[in-house]
């Protein structure tokens, strides 16, 4: 499909209709003023009908140069026709130049006679006019019927208006015609006078023509109608003179050479016109393809983010479907080494050291994988800082090698924080933990804790974990965070570490930056709010303290699980501190027992049941029956635990430390209720 050319194929309007005919009418009174005065006898200078054709000559070529560059794509009859007429004029104008006496050579002519000069210049206007006539005809056929149809052919136009052109001066110069000139030698003969009338009228025709369809036509048809005009009035001035070299001879090449450059100036303007307007879409299309880039690097982001998503949401249901029975596993495991390392000999204990830490790295991952997710409940507590992390030092020392020297940076007045102890703890870990890996020779950590001054937007502690290691690439930086992604070798790191980093952040309202440059270490930091008063009753972070005496020693203690073997487990540990213990498997039975009689002075019940009852619904209806029967909740992971906690029941976290229970029971018998989820450490 061709692409719209404005001149070919936009309407003339009133508007530019007027203002053609204001530029026709200069030329036209211009004619008119001269034509008193255009029979006088000036000096012969033969060389100026060798510039004229020259120049009329060069810009008719020009003009069907870029009328061809245009029919080349839309080939409407009239548009080729007229390509052809300026073509043959600008051949003929030529070979004017070059037949024109003294024109250029300082005697004769280069081709022919002075009366082949003469023949010559008369074929050439009286053509030219005619194929103006004929393309001016053709184009008001055509637009009347509509747009004009594609059906000129420049490769069989070009080549007949050569040939033609050929045969013109070939007839000029070898034919005998009538004397030219009236006897004297310069002065315009009958024959002179017939072939300027004939130019004359040609050029009103195309005139009329134009001008009475110039609303159906295009604008530069209407063009043409001045380029006649300004021709016709050039040869009526001409025939005015009489002469050569007349003061009329003279004006009328002047005015033909101007209409000549009519079309091309129109042309040329277009041309600079379309230069600006390609110019100016070329601008806006590089903003266009920028906003697009913009819009394109917006929409990975968002579809990275996206499938993201999908993968913490694909994580949280494996997560959230393994956790409650891993950490069943994990309980017993728990609960079994207590009771053996509160039974094992000395020797033994090491062994048991080494099986507690390795069931509390097992625990660790199943919480990170639930925080990453959101789908682990977070234990927020007013932490001060400047304490918090130099108590944690040694911890974080013990994960490097000896060729790794960690320092803590905090500032005096750092102030508190509103946060998850252990999740923190965890984070800081993980971000120590890569800066080791990424200094394979050795180097030196810093964990710093500063705080924000409002003035750089809300109060907050910034803790950074920076290294002198290898550092990270540029085009991986925004990958960092995303679970299961990780720079390090496979089998060396699960790529869960910063996204579990990022999940807290999130999670407490803060964010994470990440400064990195090949070769000069990387620096992470996590940007949380400052506390704005320290909670009166807010735990500390630490380890559990040693089991204390049992409250209420010998009392029955209901344990409420469908799994048997953490029901034992449990069930052997309040039994070896002092406690009565009942084993029941399900929600209904435990109802069916109370119903029964059986009088327990706390229940101890797992969340995550079969039966149709889960803990929690178990809970709430031994609250409405039995007010005065504390129960403590235990899950390996449920979305409804929180709701739990709202609703003041005690909820434990699978796997839990034996104290931690043992001090929820003492709690609960002296009366009293644990607010918070107990943390493993």
């Amino acid at each position: 499909m061709n692409s719209p050319d404005p001149l070919v194929d936009e309407p003339s309007s009133t508007r530019h209709g007027l203002k053609v005919a204001l530029l026709a009418t200069p030329f036209l009174l211009a004619a008119l003023a001269l034509s008193p005065i255009a029979s006088r006898a000036l000096p012969a200078v033969p060389q100026v009908s060798g510039l004229f054709g020259l120049v009329v000559g060069s810009s008719e070529l020009l003009t069907a140069f870029l009328l061809a560059s245009i029919a080349a794509g839309h080939r409407p009859r009239w548009l080729v026709r007229l390509t052809c007429a300026y073509l043959f004029s600008g051949a003929m104008a030529l070979l004017h130049a070059l037949t024109f006496p003294g024109a250029m050579l300082p005697a004769g002519s280069v081709l022919g006679t002075t009366e082949t000069v003469a023949w010559l210049y008369v074929t050439w206007q009286v053509g030219f006019s005619g194929l103006l006539l004929l393309s001016a005809s053709t184009a008001v056929r055509e637009y009347s019927r509509g747009m004009p149809s594609s059906g000129g052919s420049l490769r069989v136009a070009v080549p007949a208006t050569l040939v033609g052109t050929f045969v013109a001066f070939a007839a000029a110069r070898w034919m005998p015609w009538p004397a030219y000139f009236a006897p004297g030698g310069t002065g315009f003969g009958l024959w002179a006078k017939v072939g300027g009338g004939a130019t004359i009228a040609l050029s009103l025709v195309t005139t009329v023509v134009v001008w009475r369809h110039r609303r159906i036509c295009s604008r530069l048809v209407v063009w043409l109608a001045l380029v006649a005009a300004v021709t016709g009035a050039g040869f009526a001035l001409g025939l005015v003179g009489g002469a050569r070299y007349s003061a009329g001879w003279y004006a009328s090449r002047a005015l033909v050479a101007a209409g000549s450059a009519m079309v091309l100036i129109v042309l040329l303007h277009e041309l600079l016109r379309s230069r600006r307007a390609l110019r100016t879409a070329a601008a806006r299309l590089g903003e266009q393809a920028q906003a697009l880039q913009a819009e394109v690097h917006r929409r990975e982001r968002a579809e990275r983010m996206f499938v993201q998503a999908q993968k913490l949401e694909a994580v949280g249901q494996l997560a959230g479907g393994v956790a409650h029975d891993f950490n069943n596993l994990l309980q017993v495991m728990r609960l079994r080494l207590e009771l053996l390392r509160r039974q094992a000999p000395p020797e033994s204990q090491p062994h048991v050291a080494i099986l507690r830490d390795t069931v509390g790295r097992a625990e660790r991952l199943t919480s990170h994988l639930l925080s990453l997710t959101g789908r682990r409940s977070l234990t927020p507590e007013v932490l001060d800082v400047g304490t918090w992390l130099p108590r944690h030092a040694k911890v974080l020392s013990a994960l490097v090698r000896d060729d790794v020297r960690i320092e803590i940076d905090v500032d005096p007045d750092v102030g508190r924080v509103h946060v998850d102890g252990g999740e923190l703890e965890a984070a800081l870990l993980n971000l120590v933990s890569n800066a080791r890996d990424a200094m394979p020779s050795g180097g030196r950590v810093v964990v710093s804790a500063k705080a924000r001054p409002p003035s750089d937007g809300d109060a907050a502690i910034v803790f950074t974990v920076s290294d002198e290691g290898e550092g990270i690439e540029p085009e991986v930086l925004d990958r960092l965070g995303e679970p299961f992604f990780t720079t390090k070798e496979p089998g060396k790191g699960t790529g869960l570490g910063l996204a579990q980093v990022h999940a807290l952040a999130r999670r407490s309202g803060g964010s994470v930056t990440i400064e990195s440059r090949p070769g000069a270490g990387t620096a992470v930091s996590i940007v949380l709010p400052r506390a704005r008063a320290a909670s009166p009753d807010a735990p500390a972070s630490g380890t559990p303290g040693r089991a204390e005496p049992a409250a209420g020693r010998g009392a029955l203690i209901m344990i409420v699980d469908d799994n048997a073997e953490v029901g034992r487990a449990t069930g052997a540990l309040l039994e070896q501190a002092g406690y009565t213990v009942t084993l029941v498997e399900s929600a209904r039975e435990a109802l069916e027992r109370l119903a029964a009689g059986t009088r327990p002075r706390a229940v101890v019940s797992d969340v995550v049941m079969g039966g149709g009852m889960d803990g929690i619904a178990l809970a709430r209806r031994m609250r409405e029956r039995h007010p005065e029967l504390p129960v403590i909740l235990c899950t390996g992971y449920s979305a409804s635990s929180d709701q739990a906690r709202d609703e003041g029941f005690t909820v434990l976290a699978k796997p839990y430390e034996a104290q931690s229970l043992e001090a929820a029971l003492r709690a609960a018998l002296d009366g009293g209720r644990v607010a918070a989820e107990a943390q493993p450490h």
